[in-house]
């Protein structure tokens, strides 16, 4: 047995190669991280250490949605990865939310074929 998923079309052509993995954001996990970061920053009240820690621009921090919205919706998918990698260092570790946040996004990261996991 495979501990590897594979789609169905690829073990019914003998395909023995898992498909490879992505790097930066791929198209189909975008939406999910956006979501994420937004859900994580608020539910742990990180915009404001998160924006010194990045050290964003006054832009981020002076948009009147939020720290959180602004990067879910900036173009620069390498400042989404850093957010998230920043957010995930941040979140208390003995917080429920942290576990759930993480193990959460984790399972997205291996089931999307992130090169992040």
């Amino acid at each position: 047995m495979t501990t590897v998923w594979r789609r169905f079309s690829a073990r019914q052509a003998g395909a023995d190669e898992p498909e490879a993995l992505y790097e930066g954001v791929p198209d189909h996990l975008d939406p999910f991280f956006r979501d994420w970061i937004v859900s994580a920053l608020r539910r742990a009240e990180l915009e404001s250490t998160l924006a010194l820690q990045l050290r964003l621009p006054s832009a981020f921090t002076l948009d009147r949605r939020g720290v959180a919205q602004a990067l879910a919706s900036a173009a620069d998918a390498d400042l989404l990865l850093d957010a998230i990698d920043a957010t995930l260092f941040l979140l208390p570790k003995s917080q429920t939310l942290g576990f759930a946040h993480g193990r959460l996004l984790r399972s997205h990261l291996i089931w999307g074929f992130s090169a992040g996991r």
